[in-house]
């Protein structure tokens, strides 16, 4: 399978994987989880936009805070960090597959470690409530896909 159907792949299981989380009462009707992060009072979670000088070059999927996280891929842990150098209560998991795809997925509170090999669908660990340092943002994972090296739009996969 060729990297950009990986990471079609990959998201696309990401959005069956979240959208089967029940909803809860932080949800309205219109956002349930597996959806990309719209707008809200700290920006939209989709893929180039708008963050004042820079864009953001990720999707955000709305998920409930303490809801099961899965691999999208298999491939080995490349790296367990934190995204904030001031913060470390999140967490980020970097995952690299055989061929070079790598997925780097933030707010997740890790049970894998690094260099551990998973395969698609393992429980990487559980969703951090981003809410607390951003109160009002819509609560979500972010997810990174790069191909080559590049930092790539699953979307227009």
């Amino acid at each position: 399978m060729s990297n950009i159907a990986r990471v079609a792949c990959c998201l696309m299981f990401l959005m069956i994987v979240s959208t089967s989380l029940n909803a809860s009462t932080l949800y309205s009707q219109f956002v349930q989880p597996g959806d990309v992060r719209g707008q809200d009072v700290h920006g939209c979670g989709d893929f180039h936009c708008s963050r004042g000088n820079r864009r953001h070059d990720a999707i955000d999927f709305v998920v409930k805070p303490g809801a099961p996280v899965l691999s999208p891929i298999t491939g080995k842990i490349k790296r367990i960090g934190i995204p904030y150098f001031n913060d470390d209560r999140y967490d980020l998991i970097v995952i690299e597959s055989s061929d070079g795809l790598r997925v780097k997925l933030f707010y997740i509170s890790p049970i894998v470690s690094k260099n551990e090999f998973v395969e698609q669908g393992d429980l990487l660990g559980y969703a951090q409530d981003i809410t607390v340092k951003y109160p009002g943002i819509t609560p979500h994972i972010h997810c990174e896909t790069y191909v080559e090296g590049k930092r790539v739009n699953p979307r227009l996969l």
